[in-house]
């Protein structure tokens, strides 16, 4: 079977190598064959390996991705295609020293970097959206945060409604209506650690009534109804280029049921 990409999975890859093998081994010298069957059978004892190793990785990742993915969503920061696997442990180590600081840093650098391809995404699965997002990422660099903030949290929320046909921030009965929305999504333990944010609620889509939980992220509420008028940082425009990431790449394929 083949991955979506078209690639050969690793079975296949083995198979192939001891057809190969077999093939040269009727055609050539005993001399010849046997350093060249030794070396497909070292490279099939290394695939096997390398597939076990990535097999147990994949098996832990889901409860690290339970921990950590609602703790930085309370803080605003969200999980996008563009954000490395290799950065969970110091998250999670930051998270345990309660160094809130360092875990900003740290998402803050991944989502500055990841922003091209954050806006690359948005425009080629949105491209009706594309002369706003484009207007908001020109403003982000121009640093004109109090202008990118709100345009991104909005064009967030637009790709919501796209999606699930839901609002991104509202709520009914105290529970976020993207809840139900992507319930028929919840197919194994890695979405639904992904999708937690929209099943529970965070700091971004907190009332007014559940505001004083999150001190220390912006909150869509009070940013477009103008009570907050600090919120234009850096930081928290990096967090509204996390939220729309979210919504491209994690939210986008979990509800075109993609791996």
């Amino acid at each position: 079977m083949n991955n979506k990409n078209d690639t050969p999975d690793p079975e296949t890859i083995r198979k192939g190598l001891t057809e190969l093998s077999r093939l040269i081994h009727h055609t050539f010298s005993a001399d010849f064959v046997g350093p060249i069957k030794a070396a497909f059978d070292e490279v099939g004892e290394k695939l096997t390996e390398i597939v076990n190793a990535v097999k147990i990785a994949l098996d832990r990742l889901p409860p690290e991705l339970q921990q950590l993915i609602p703790l930085l969503a309370d803080r605003g920061w969200f999980v996008s295609d563009e954000i490395p696997v290799s950065i969970l442990p110091t998250l999670k180590k930051q998270f345990e020293l309660e160094n809130f600081e360092k875990v900003d840093e740290c998402m803050a650098s991944c989502i500055r970097e990841a922003a091209p391809a954050i806006l690359a995404s948005a425009k080629k699965e949105f491209p009706h959206r594309m002369e706003i997002l484009s207007a908001a990422f020109k403003a982000h660099t121009a640093k004109e945060y109090e202008l990118s903030i709100p345009v991104l949290l909005i064009q967030a929320e637009g790709i919501c409604q796209d999606i699930l046909s839901v609002k991104l921030f509202s709520k009914k009965k105290g529970v976020p209506v993207t809840k139900s929305a992507l319930e028929p999504f919840l197919n194994n333990p890695l979405t639904q650690a992904l999708l937690s944010p929209l099943m529970a609620g965070c700091g971004i889509t907190a009332n007014e009534k559940e505001r004083q939980k999150y001190p220390d992220t912006l909150n869509r509420h009070e940013i477009l109804h103008g009570i907050d008028v600090g919120y234009g940082s850096e930081t928290n425009a990096l967090r509204a280029i996390s939220l729309l990431g979210y919504m491209v790449t994690t939210v986008a394929d979990a509800a075109s049921k993609k791996e």
